[in-house]
């Protein structure tokens, strides 16, 4: 029964992240492209001169990150949370021996 239900579940994964996928993840960055009149372009060098280009700020006081540090501290710990404790210790993601 289990092997029934495994192989019915694999079929329709297969299914489902085949062609479907293919088409409603395009289909999507058309519509979202067209009516938002294709902000991903139209910003992209503003976009990327605000994260990568390091300007200085008026109130720019000691200790102060530029905004692609933020970027880059926003994106490690979405994906290691636990990266390292408040000791300095590296959390769960470290292989204990």
């Amino acid at each position: 029964m289990f092997k029934q239900i495994e192989a019915l579940v694999g079929t329709i994964g297969a299914f489902a992240w085949g062609p479907p996928m293919l088409i409603f993840l395009v289909g999507t960055g058309f519509y979202l492209t067209i009516t938002l009149r294709g902000v991903q372009f139209r910003k992209l060098w503003y976009s990327l001169w605000l994260a990568l280009v390091k300007r200085k700020e008026e109130t720019a006081e000691p200790g102060d990150i530029t905004h692609f540090q933020a970027l880059m501290t926003a994106l490690y710990h979405r994906h290691c949370p636990d990266g390292f404790n408040r000791h300095g210790d590296p959390g769960r993601h470290q292989k204990h021996r």
